[in-house]
């Protein structure tokens, strides 16, 4: 632009000096014209098009009467065919620069459009790249919480691995599990928590009808609950509690049976896929820890009875023997026996004994305390363990579980029968003479088990039905 000012300027200086030297007397007319040729150009650059006609137009008009009144009809005839030339060659030159300024836009903004559209493409793969690696990160997660799943033997366990493993990168308001009924469960179901939340009330004293537990089991695929209203459908479930939502119901099946059903409140939409693995993993783990608790609880608990077996109660016994002495607290051991209970079976069966044995068993736990121990020492033998029980409590309780057998009616076919049971009363450290003892010795508990069996025979001896002490 100052290139072509200055242009402007020098062709009105060099005008203005033709001017003069061809016509000197006339200075205000050499002087009027170059301007006007100048902001003639001016207006050519500065794209005021109409002002440029205007000026052009004044100078033609100028010249032309100039010609006629001065008969200089050549040298206004070059003049403006100078001032013509200098016009065209300013807007060629003008020209020029604009197309040279629209292609060089042009490809600025083709360039421009590029980049843009290069880092959306860029952008876009870098989001897919960072959500494979989520979805990386998340099965590697997945996959060392089932690996820690598989070191799980406890119900309680599981819970806790599922809290740190899972809950650690998979987010919920609440998490609970409900344990239906089904052969390895129980009976009636058991809620857990396993999220932080506000429903222990409800995990610990719910109790379910029969209706209920076989509408909830009939929830075969996953549920989606979004409102309040959906919610109601299982009112007897969640009750007046305020819950989050969208809330899921995953239930947990093995070979399409539903043993539980885990519980989902304000879980994100794009963890779905993942806690639905979760529910899976869970079901295989659930059913293997409750395999592995009822073979445990056999292994400890006789499975007629549900009273401890023989090994487990000797190896209580041990453990309370061996803290009793160290705190020179008393105990007392009853060891009891039916009455000709071999003719019960022999007259009524093996499964009205199996029933009376049971009921026997009933017995003495409702007489005794939740800390004394009760287990099966042989067919119709049973061994009872009283912890802190000097020898009147430990009479007293013989003589209760003995009158209570002796008064209960058992029904057998169309008929009732009654049973009664000899017992024998051994008490620790009384009946060993250990008082002067400063270690305990694992022969004491054999020993004191043998002196209530001896009493036992006193008993029975003696004409059954009735209670004996073992002698100091």
């Amino acid at each position: 632009m100052r290139k072509q000012i200055v242009l402007v300027l020098l062709f009105a200086a060099a005008l203005t000096l033709a001017f003069r030297i061809s016509v000197e007397r006339e200075f205000l007319y050499l002087f009027w014209t170059p301007v006007l040729c100048a902001l003639s150009l001016i207006f050519l650059l500065m794209k005021k098009r109409v002002w440029f006609v205007m000026t052009a137009s004044a100078i033609l008009f100028s010249m032309i009467y100039k010609g006629i009144t001065q008969n200089l009809w050549w040298s206004s005839a070059f003049y403006f065919a100078a001032f013509l030339i200098m016009a065209y060659l300013i807007e060629r030159i003008h020209f020029r620069a604009n197309l040279e300024n629209k292609m060089h836009g042009t490809v600025f903004d083709k360039s421009r459009k590029s980049l843009i559209l290069m880092k959306r493409r860029f952008k876009k793969e870098e989001t897919k790249i960072q959500n494979f690696q989520e979805q990386v990160d998340s099965l590697t997660r997945l996959f060392e919480a089932a690996k820690d799943f598989n070191v799980c033997l406890t119900f309680e366990n599981l819970l806790e691995t599922v809290r740190k493993s899972v809950l650690s990168f998979l987010r919920c308001k609440q998490m609970r599990l409900l344990l239906l009924p089904s052969d390895i469960v129980g009976s009636s179901g058991r809620g857990h928590s396993i999220a932080e939340n506000k429903s222990e009330r409800w995990l610990k004293n719910k109790k379910f009808t029969k209706q209920e537990l076989s509408e909830l089991k009939k929830i075969s695929d996953i549920y989606k609950i979004e409102t309040r209203g959906q919610a109601d459908e299982y009112g007897f479930l969640f009750g007046e509690e305020d819950l989050h939502y969208p809330l899921w119901i995953f239930p947990l099946k093995i070979e399409n049976n539903v043993i539980a059903l885990l519980f989902l409140e304000g879980a994100r939409e794009k963890d779905f896929y993942q806690f639905q693995i979760i529910a899976g993993q869970l079901a295989l783990q659930i059913q293997k820890t409750l395999l592995y608790e009822k073979v445990h609880s056999l292994s400890l608990f006789d499975g007629l009875t549900q009273v401890s077996v023989r090994r487990h109660f000797e190896e209580r016994i041990d453990e309370e023997l061996r803290r009793s002495f160290g705190f020179n607290f008393k105990v007392a051991l009853l060891m009891l026996d039916l009455d000709h209970f071999k003719l019960v079976n022999d007259r009524f069966g093996h499964l009205v004994g199996d029933r009376i044995l049971r009921g026997v068993a009933d017995i003495i736990r409702n007489q005794t305390r939740t800390i004394d121990l009760v287990g099966r020492f042989g067919g119709e033998e049973f061994i009872v363990m009283l912890p802190d029980t000097d020898r009147t409590g430990g009479l007293e309780v013989a003589e209760r579980i003995r009158s209570a057998v002796a008064k209960k009616r058992f029904k057998v076919y169309d008929g009732e029968i009654r049973v009664t049971v000899s017992i024998g009363v051994a008490f620790f450290p009384d009946n060993l003479g250990i008082m002067e003892k400063d270690e305990y010795s694992s022969s004491w508990k054999q020993a004191l088990i043998d002196l209530a069996d001896s009493a036992l025979y006193l008993a029975k001896d003696d004409g059954r039905n009735q209670v004996k002490a073992a002698d100091k």
